[in-house]
């Protein structure tokens, strides 16, 4: 036994992991395991995955046999944390903080067994404090090693009205949806700034409508940092580095007048 300081009580331990593999196979369904990045991290998540996943011939896989499960428990869906962005949290992450960790126990964790899937901690819901601002971060780090991403929404349904309770899910899509309406394009840029803990996004759509996303920006909470008009091409060109040169210097030239405030070309971008 031992304290649950989570719920605040007691954690008698009676279902391990090894008994949960059974209810499940039981149960005909497959098992999700949440690791501990709060207060573990990356070398206790592989250790589990080798424990769970590898044939045998390991410590962590032979312990698990001499355990009782010869096989390997062959669990295939991982979550990275749970609701790492809640302050009622063990060891409560910020958004960069949770991306590193969760970035590097996803590398070691697939290095162990590389056909798992990683679930990535979304917000704890819609209505946190930096829900968006969240994911982009967290995203910013560890991208390229999840899979998912889980976004925690809770329904209730006190007033016994089903049809209302089942609508409920469609808040979110609603909140995508309204920004696209007052002009909002769905590609998006970001930077966090790591010394302020603070997120920018940029987000583009037509001038006509810069005074209305303004307008849901401000009354969604979000502080505008500045603004601006500006061309973007829509269909770029492949040029030859004789004509990129060209190009360059005509430009430079056009900027030296006076009277030219920004030159736009549609060249593609030089590939670093």
């Amino acid at each position: 036994k031992r304290l649950d300081l989570a719920w605040f009580t007691t954690e008698t331990n009676e279902v391990g992991l090894h008994e949960f593999c059974d209810w499940a196979k039981k149960a005909n369904t497959e098992v999700m395991y949440a690791v501990n990045l709060g207060t573990r991290g990356a070398d206790a998540a592989r250790n589990i995955v080798e424990y769970a996943n590898h044939k045998g011939g390991s410590y962590w896989s032979d312990l698990r046999i001499k355990n009782g499960a010869k096989n390997p428990l062959g669990i295939k869906l991982w979550c990275l944390g749970n609701e790492m962005d809640g302050s009622w949290q063990i060891c409560h992450k910020t958004a960069y903080e949770y991306g590193r960790v969760a970035n590097e126990a996803a590398k070691v964790m697939k290095w162990v067994d590389p056909s798992i899937e990683l679930v990535a901690c979304g917000s704890s819901s819609s209505e946190m404090p930096g829900f968006g601002d969240w994911e982009l971060t967290m995203l910013g780090e560890c991208y390229e090693n999840i899979d998912y991403v889980s976004l925690h929404r809770y329904y209730g349904n006190p007033t016994g009205d089903t049809a209302d309770f089942l609508a409920r899910t469609m808040d979110m899509d609603e909140f995508i949806l309204e920004m696209i309406d007052c002009g909002v394009e769905e590609e998006y840029d970001e930077e966090y700034d790591e010394e302020k803990d603070v997120t920018t996004i940029t987000i583009y759509g037509e001038p006509t409508s810069y005074n209305e996303i303004q307008k849901k920006l401000e009354a969604d909470g979000f502080e505008e940092v500045g603004g601006e008009f500006t061309y973007i091409p829509n269909d770029l060109k492949d040029v030859t580095p004789e004509q990129r040169e060209t190009i360059n210097k005509m430009v430079e030239k056009l900027e030296e007048f006076d009277d030219v405030q920004t030159v736009y070309t549609n060249m593609k971008p030089e590939e670093e």
